[in-house]
């Protein structure tokens, strides 16, 4: 069987990951690729690709991501680190001191342009008013009790 790239544009990536933030699971990342990726993907947003980290700027830019849009995730921020190294999101220098924001390939994702400018905060408060909407259009047609 052939692989399919499910391509995202900026909104659909948007939708997705403020679900994903949103719906949370407490488990670590998502076993679903594409979910997987999209949640990968927006921790990097915030990283300058043009310079390299230290370990310890890394760090600080996940445990950052954990607050803002995260925290629903159940994972840390050490553990992200080695994930978005083993997927290819970071780069890191064979001596470990220093990492750089890479491109992942293989992934059946592609990221189309536009995506750079998602901020992952603004995401997840659009999913969260959306969650809100949805529940005041219930309530209003629910008869009460």
């Amino acid at each position: 069987m052939q692989n399919q790239e499910t391509r995202l544009t900026p909104e659909e990536f948007t939708r997705r990951l403020g679900s994903l933030c949103l719906r949370g699971g407490g488990s670590g990342l998502p076993k679903k690729a594409a979910d997987r990726h999209v949640l990968l993907r927006s921790m990097t947003l915030g990283l300058d690709p043009a310079r390299s980290l230290t370990e310890i700027e890394v760090n600080e830019a996940l445990q950052r991501w954990l607050a803002a849009v995260g925290s629903r995730i159940g994972t840390d921020h050490v553990s992200l680190r080695r994930e978005l190294v083993d997927a290819g999101y970071l780069a890191r220098d064979s001596d470990g001191s220093a990492y750089r924001v890479g491109r992942p390939q293989g992934t059946g994702i592609i990221f189309e342009d536009g995506i750079e400018s998602v901020w992952p905060e603004e995401a997840l408060a659009a999913a969260e008013a959306e969650a809100e909407r949805k529940r005041r259009e219930h309530r209003t047609r629910s008869p009460e009790s």
